[in-house]
This record gives C-alpha cells, sequence and structure tokens, in this order.
C-alpha cells in the first residue's frame, strides 16, 4: 500500500514536471499577418507607422503582405522580400486570396475612416471594411490600431460599415478623442479603445538630440501640389522676408514625384532669395527624420506626423493646419491637449490675410516643447505589443 503510495506520488511529480517543463518550452508559432493602410503613397508618417509594427512582426517570425495604393519601382523596392498587393478597389478574389493565405488582418493606424469618396471605386476605406469583415466571418483575428476619422460623418453605409467591424474585431482602437466621439454619435463606440499613435512606440524618438552650436535653421514640412502651392509660394514669401535664417525643406508626401519641381517654382518665385531654401531633405523613416529635423531650431510642419515627431524632439514648432482634410485640425488640436504639444499653429489658407509680422512673431515667441517622451514611448510599445498579440 506504502509502495502504491509512493508510485503515485511520484507519477504526480513527473506529470507535474513535465507540465511546467511544457510551459517553458512552449514556442511561439509564426504566423501570416495582412497589413493595410495608407501605403505605397510614400506618406512619410503612414510609412513610420508600418515600420514600427512590422519591426515588431518581423521579430517574433511573422510573414507579412502588405496591400498598397499603388505599385511601381519605387514601391517595389520600397517592400522588397515582401509580399505586396497593390489594387484599389480589392476585387473578390483579392480580398479571398488575402483572407485564405493570412491569419489575421492588421489595418495599421491612419486617418483612414473618411467618407467623402466612400461610394467611389478606389475608396480604401472601403477596402478596409470589405476585408475586415471577410477576415472576422472567416474567424479570423482583425485589429484597427490608432486610426482616426473625418470630422461630420455622414455616409450610412460607412457608418454601418464599421459598425460591424467595431463589433467583430478583436481590437479597435483610435488615436484621438475625437474621432472616437464622432463614431459614438452614430453608434454604441464604447468598446474603441484610445490609444497613442503608433509612432510614439517609435523608439528613435527616445534619442537624447544633441543641441548642435552655429547658425539658426529652419525646417518646413510642406505639401506641395497643385491646391497648396500658391499658398506655399505666399509663406515661403514671407518666411524669407522675415528672418536670416536658413531653410531646410524637407519632402514628407511626395506621392507623385513632383516635389523637386515644385521646389523649383518656390525658388523661381522668391527670386534673389531662391538661394535661402540651401537643404533639401527626402527621409524615408523616422532615422532619416530624426536627422533632418536634428539642426533645426524651429520647425514649420505641414503634416501631423511631422509635427508630432519634432514636438517629440522638444523643437519650437508651429503647425500648418492643412485645411484639405476636416480631420487635420482635430489631430494636432489632440496632440496639443493631450501631450501638452505646441499651440502656435495657423491654417493654410490663412496665409493669404497674413503679413511678414505675424510670420516674424511666430519665430520669435514660439516656446520649444517639453514632454516626458521615455513614459509616453513606453505606454505606447506596451500598447501596440499588447494588440499586435491578438493577431
Amino acid at each position: 500500500m506504502a509502495a502504491a503510495k509512493m508510485n503515485t506520488s511520484a507519477n504526480a511529480m513527473r506529470y507535474t514536471h513535465q507540465k511546467i517543463k511544457g510551459v517553458f518550452e512552449k514556442k511561439y508559432h509564426p504566423k501570416t499577418v495582412a497589413i493595410i493602410g495608407w501605403l505605397g503613397a510614400f506618406n512619410l508618417g503612414d510609412e513610420m507607422m508600418l515600420n514600427v509594427s512590422m519591426h515588431k512582426l518581423i521579430r517574433r517570425g511573422d510573414k507579412l503582405t502588405i496591400l498598397t495604393y499603388k505599385k511601381d519601382a519605387a514601391v517595389e523596392k520600397r517592400y522588397e522580400g515582401f509580399k505586396v498587393i497593390s489594387r484599389r478597389p480589392l476585387t473578390r478574389q483579392d480580398v479571398r486570396e488575402v483572407v485564405e493565405t493570412n491569419d489575421s488582418l492588421l489595418v495599421n493606424g491612419g486617418a483612414l475612416i473618411d467618407d467623402r469618396y466612400y461610394t467611389s471605386t478606389g475608396s480604401l476605406a472601403r477596402d478596409i471594411a470589405k476585408l475586415a469583415h471577410s477576415f472576422i466571418a472567416a474567424g479570423k483575428p482583425v485589429v484597427v490600431y490608432g486610426i482616426s476619422a473625418n470630422t461630420n460623418l455622414k455616409n450610412k453605409q460607412l457608418i454601418n460599415d464599421y459598425k460591424r467591424v467595431v463589433e467583430g474585431a478583436a481590437h479597435f482602437s483610435m488615436r484621438d478623442d475625437f474621432s472616437r466621439d464622432e463614431m459614438n454619435r452614430h453608434f454604441d463606440a464604447s468598446k474603441i479603445e484610445i490609444v497613442d499613435d503608433i509612432v510614439f512606440a517609435d523608439e528613435t524618438l527616445i534619442q537624447k538630440p544633441v543641441i548642435l552650436p552655429g547658425r539658426t535653421i529652419i525646417s518646413v514640412i510642406a505639401v506641395l501640389d497643385k491646391n497648396t502651392i500658391d499658398h506655399v509660394k505666399r509663406f515661403f514669401d514671407y518666411l524669407t522676408s522675415a528672418t536670416e535664417a536658413s531653410i531646410k525643406f524637407i519632402s514628407f508626401y511626395d506621392e507623385n514625384y513632383n516635389d523637386a519641381k515644385y521646389i523649383e517654382e518656390i525658388k523661381n518665385y522668391l527670386g534673389d532669395r531662391r538661394m535661402r531654401i540651401d537643404e533639401i531633405s527626402s527621409p524615408i523613416n523616422s532615422a532619416d527624420l530624426f536627422n533632418a529635423l536634428l539642426p533645426s531650431d524651429i520647425v514649420f510642419s505641414m503634416r501631423y506626423h511631422g509635427s508630432l515627431v519634432a514636438n517629440a524632439m522638444g523643437k519650437k514648432v508651429i503647425t500648418i493646419d492643412y485645411d484639405k482634410h476636416p480631420h487635420y485640425f482635430n489631430k494636432n488640436k489632440y496632440l496639443q491637449d493631450h501631450y501638452g504639444f505646441s499651440t502656435a499653429s495657423f491654417k493654410l489658407t490663412d496665409i493669404e490675410s497674413m503679413s511678414i509680422d505675424d510670420i516674424r512673431r511666430f519665430i520669435d515667441h514660439t516656446a520649444p516643447t517639453e514632454v516626458d517622451i521615455k513614459s509616453i514611448n513606453s505606454r505606447a510599445r506596451a500598447d501596440l505589443i499588447k494588440a499586435l498579440n491578438l493577431l
């Protein structure tokens, strides 16, 4: 009887040992993850968000399918080594292929809920909804992370489609209260979480900027296209008249590879002051942007992520609200209200009623940003990893 008890006890000990050993030896099984967003258009903000998520997924061994806005030689080179699908709109066959060949779907941040073109062919917001519905129907996890929405959504199809995505997703989050409030006007948005923008999880931001002595440098991050060029030319006219500082142009969103042409147009407009723009930078990732901004004392930014990174670096930042996108004011205001970023700002179209003295006042009176970027970065990384673990 005693021997029987001892054998039972020994078996129990061996079982417990094997169970514990199994827990410690349990390995992560790599997955295939489809990623969709405003990708392939070379908007640096979207590319930085993609790089952060890709780095974390690749590090754990996942294989990625990237769905891009367009496909050309530059796009193929940028995403070399990954499976790329580049069609808008996605066909039924595309959707079926993506769902069948991937374990999960990541909607990777950005201003993606936009109903102005929702019923038109090629709407990214519509493609995202179609994909998400199909993954959810197949019982595969969908993570929608850190997106934002336009103000005053009206399209009922979009609202109903995204209500279904919110209800079925493993995780659904937005990067500002204004966007969630807009969704909540149309349906119960209590499941939507608020997270830091994905770029806040980029460890490049916690590098300590080195203060470089020497000349004053002003960096300008502008969107150059046929709708903005006249306003931007007027801005550069005022800027070069208001200060003797050196000016660096940072190309942030050269979707159609036209920035060089527009920069030459601005220089011709400036005439004798054309040489004041003494450097043009075209960063392709966060490290490039960090290095481009490093020597800058002051940053004028038309891009949300340009303002985010410059503020995180402690620069003097003046945000130029890009009127084309109704959500721009809300996104920038959230950075100001929630993180204590610089409140110095004006609308792009306001330049027509401004003066050289107005620009000079921005330069002279804007204070550098002070923010605990390490704490924000730590929280952003933890939240992002938690969500990616659901894929």
